[in-house]
């Protein structure tokens, strides 16, 4: 999945860098986004609607009907994120990547940033990866992060 992070500016007639604060998880469910899930939080809507049509009160969800899936096939955790810094005319991205195959660890960062690859914590990813700051470049340009 990617972000417009790109747009036109109607009124100074000129593209723009889209740098609002994005926050994503590292872990996501989909369930509730797919076909089956849309389809079980229907279900359970109406059942709440005409349970109060009947003046009754439901205190319990019914028991939902088996996933047509095993649950972690509805699951998924973040694999890599592309940044750009710079404005929108011009500008550098670079990676962050999650290796899985660490023995060690279960799972390893990596930066990588043209002919560089090094480890990344990843405690830095709001600082790296979410926009929302500028931070000012002693050329006098604006370094947009996001």
């Amino acid at each position: 999945m990617s972000l417009k992070r790109f747009e036109f500016d109607f009124d100074r007639m000129i593209r723009v860098k889209v740098n609002d604060y994005c926050e994503f998880p590292l872990e996501l469910d989909m369930l509730p986004y797919t076909q089956e899930g849309l389809a079980r939080r229907e279900k359970a809507a109406k059942a709440k609607e005409e349970a109060a049509e009947r003046g009754e009160e439901i205190l319990e969800e019914a028991e939902p009907e088996p996933l047509k899936f095993p649950a972690d096939y509805y699951q998924f955790k973040l694999k890599g994120v592309v940044v750009h810094t710079g404005t929108a005319d011009s500008g550098h991205y670079y990676s962050f990547i999650r290796d899985h195959q660490d023995h060690e660890t279960g799972e390893r960062w990596y930066e990588f940033n043209d002919n560089i690859v090094r480890d990344f914590d990843l405690a830095d990813l709001n600082s790296e990866c979410f926009g929302g700051d500028e931070s000012y470049t002693g050329q006098g340009g604006v370094q947009m992060r996001g």
